[in-house]
Formats: C-alpha cells, structure tokens, sequence
C-alpha cells in the first residue's frame, strides 16, 4: 500500500504542474511594471516574480522575492495534493510518507540550485512630467525552474522516504522478533 501512495503523489503532483494549476496564482498589478511582469510565457516551466522598491540594492530583494514565490507555489501545491488526496489516510506508515512529503526542509534549498533568472528590470527613479507620473526606483525581477526538474526531485524525494520506512519497519518487525525468542 505505501508503493501506491507513493505513485499517487508523484502522478497527482505531475497532473498539478502539467495542468498549469500553480500557473492560476494570482499577482497584484502593480503600475507601470514591464509587459512581462507575472505572464507566464511556458507550460514547461514553473514561473515566479519578484518586485521591490529602492536602489541597486533591491536587485537582490527582487530576486530573494522571486525565489520564495517559486517556493510558495511548490509547497501549496504539496499541501494541496496532500489535503485532496490523502487526509483520509490512517495506516501509521503511509500516513507519516505523507507528513514527510508535506513537510520539505530541503525545498529552499532545491529552489535555490534549480532557479534561473529569465528578466530583471531596474526602474530608475522618475519626477512627475507632461508624459510620466512620478516613481520610485524599483526592480522587478522574473525566474523560472522547469516542472520537471521539479517532478524529478520530488519523486526522488518520495523513493527516499518509502526507503527509510521501509526500513524502519524491518528494524522494528526484526526487535519484535528478537523479543518473542528472548
């Protein structure tokens, strides 16, 4: 039953990803941000932004800002798939597959290696004219991982932890034993 557990969160997070469901997040329009600012442009990739206000130094904000969206989307869809799919689970052994699935602490990191900056646009400050409004200075700030980058780390992500379940089991069937003939 854990095998299948297993596959089942790898399929239904595929049908996620592929489905465009994490591309249906919806951004606050912000005035005068670049035509490519929160358009996903490919369904072979998971797409995040960032913006924010200040100098050369918001550059990096920008981008920090961007990297958790791509992580707020992978772990939503997580916790999604898991409510949808498996709060009916009971048996001590899947049930904890899927806690662990939930609860990712290698995610920031997975997010972090596999990001790549598609745009970044600094918006230098601007003064109120016949043709513009006033702005502050600002950057806006677009990644991507591909989605199946993302399916290829979770399903191995998924493997490991049936593994170690598994084992964890046979240790413990194997002490059960060992006290029944000691």
């Amino acid at each position: 039953m854990l095998e299948a557990i297993a596959l089942k969160i790898i399929t239904t997070l595929t049908g996620y990803l592929f489905e465009n469901y994490l591309d249906t997040f919806k951004y606050a329009k912000i005035d005068g941000a670049p035509s490519w600012y929160a358009q996903s442009s490919s369904s072979e990739n998971l797409h995040g932004y960032g913006f924010s206000k200040g100098g050369i130094e918001s550059i990096d904000k920008a981008r920090a800002l961007c990297r958790d969206d791509l992580q707020n989307k992978i772990q939503k869809s997580i916790d999604v798939i898991a409510y949808d799919n498996f709060r009916h689970v009971e048996d001590g052994a899947e049930k904890e597959l899927v806690l662990r699935f939930k609860n990712d602490e290698k995610l920031p990191l997975f997010v972090e290696k596999e990001t790549r900056y598609e745009k970044i646009e600094h918006q230098n400050k601007r003064e109120d004219s016949l043709f513009h409004d006033a702005r502050e200075e600002r950057t806006f700030a677009g990644c991507i991982i591909p989605k199946q980058a993302v399916i290829e780390y979770q399903t191995e992500r998924v493997n490991r932890i049936q593994k170690e379940i598994s084992l964890h089991r046979n240790d413990k069937a194997m002490d059960d034993l060992d006290k029944e003939f000691l």
